[in-house]
This record gives C-alpha cells, sequence and structure tokens, in this order.
C-alpha cells in the first residue's frame, strides 16, 4: 500500500506483532500504545486487507466520536486512492463512510459510538479506537457479542491504560 509520502507500507516489529495476533485466529487483540506509533494507520490497512480477503466482510470502524472514527477510515480511503489496482476493486462512499467492494460482497463502514445505531450487527471485523474515550462499555459488548455470528474478530487501539473511568 502507498503511503502518504509515495513510500509502500513497512511493518515495524511491534506491528507485526500485532498482525501476528490476528493472522493466529485472535479473537480479541488489544493494543496499547502511546500516541503517534501509526495504530490507526495500521488498523486501516488491517481492514483494507481484511476487506479484499473475507467473503461478504463487515467492517466496521468505532471510536468515541464519528470524527475520531474518520480518521481511520480516512487512512484506508488514502490507500485505496493512492495504491494502483485497489480502485478497481474497491469503490469509496464518501458521503456515506463507507468503502465497499465493487462486487458489493464486503465493506468497512464507520459507525458512531452510540451503541443504540450498533445493534444487529454481526462483525467479521470490529476496530474500536480509543476506546479508554468511550463513556460506556455498551458499543465494545453489542460488537462482542456479535462476533459469534460469523467467528469475527476485534481489534481494539488505546494510547491509554485501564483504569475506573473507562470500559478499559
Amino acid at each position: 500500500m502507498q503511503t502518504e509520502n509515495g513510500g509502500s507500507l513497512d511493518l515495524e516489529d511491534w506491528q507485526r506483532q500485532v498482525l501476528g495476533d490476528y493472522f493466529a485466529g485472535a479473537r480479541e487483540v488489544l493494543v496499547l500504545l502511546p500516541k503517534g506509533n501509526g495504530k490507526t494507520t495500521l488498523f486501516a490497512a488491517l481492514a483494507l486487507y481484511h476487506l479484499l480477503t473475507v467473503p461478504d466482510a463487515k467492517c466496521y470502524i468505532a471510536a468515541a466520536s464519528r470524527d475520531q472514527a474518520s480518521l481511520m477510515y480516512d487512512h484506508a480511503k488514502g490507500f485505496v486512492r493512492r495504491t494502483p489496482g485497489l480502485e478497481d476493486r474497491l469503490s469509496v462512499k464518501a458521503g456515506y463512510r463507507e468503502i465497499r467492494r465493487r462486487d458489493e460482497l464486503g465493506f468497512i463502514k464507520v459507525l458512531a459510538s452510540d451503541a443504540d445505531t450498533a445493534d444487529g450487527v454481526g462483525p467479521t471485523l470490529a476496530l474500536v479506537d480509543e476506546l479508554h474515550r468511550h463513556k460506556t462499555p455498551h458499543l465494545y459488548q453489542v460488537f462482542r457479542d456479535g462476533l459469534g455470528k460469523r467467528g469475527g474478530q476485534f481489534a481494539t487501539i488505546s494510547m491509554a491504560g485501564d483504569h475506573d473511568d473507562t470500559p478499559l
């Protein structure tokens, strides 16, 4: 995938370790790292890989705010636009904050953090950005409950540790 500076996405050791857990089939992956380590970019690339390789992929991106979730979506959208061949296979639905396969057999979609908007989802991959900022654990629980329907996976990224004021 093409990065903003025109180079290819080269993974660091910690990124390989995180992805190793995903590719080993871990149902849940939690990444706690300080700001500025490329967590959002890595998970945007993972969302695109998932969309391209999982039949009827249903990948949801969520964060405490829709704007925060849109950051990961924007990284994915940028990869699609900059990487030769991806626009032939994927369609960016900007007004809907979705990326779809052109054959309509899968999508990446941004959801608001309000758990009421996520009822009934059965993700093949749920990506939650900055879980420590969520006011309640409800969205996390809705995603977890929906994983079993399709053998889905869940990845959470955060720059904060655990404490009593957050779902972490």
